[in-house]
């Protein structure tokens, strides 16, 4: 029981797989101390290396799952505004001031925050932000472009 409370404690707090190394330690001591006692010659004595391979696999399965939780959790953003701002596209449908933009491999309504001038058709923008439904972009210089 006490392995488990380790593993379960190992997702709260920040050891760096410490509390599974202990827990997986724990589940040693506890199978052998539970099954091979003294105490109680009915029993069937527990092989060593069974109860070993059997806390490396669970220490091994837990220890996967929480460093993929923990490698999901660094992904950057990928959707929503946040992702957007600061993205690249190119203009579909002039912006003049409203129009439509590629951006991120989808097709956005979008706003020219430049004022009056237009934005032609396949003219590299830039999206600065939101506005309802609308991506807020502004039209990259020639001199930025790559």
């Amino acid at each position: 029981g006490a392995a488990f409370v380790l593993f379960i404690l190992e997702l709260k707090a920040a050891a760096h797989g410490a509390l599974t190394v202990v827990g997986a330690i724990s589940f040693v001591i506890g199978a052998l101390v539970l099954f091979n006692s003294a105490d109680t010659p009915d029993f069937q004595q527990v092989s060593l290396p069974l109860v070993i391979a059997t806390a490396l696999i669970i220490a091994g399965t837990f220890a996967f799952g929480v460093g993929f939780a923990l490698r999901a959790q660094s992904v950057p953003i990928q959707m929503g505004k946040e992702f957007l701002v600061g993205q690249t596209g190119i203009v579909r449908v002039a912006l003049d001031p409203r129009g439509q933009v590629q951006v991120a491999g989808e097709l956005w309504s979008a706003e020219n925050v430049d004022g009056e001038r237009a934005i032609p058709v396949g003219a590299r923008v830039e999206v600065i932000g939101m506005n309802g439904i609308y991506v807020r972009v502004r039209s990259i210089p020639l001199s930025d472009k790559v």
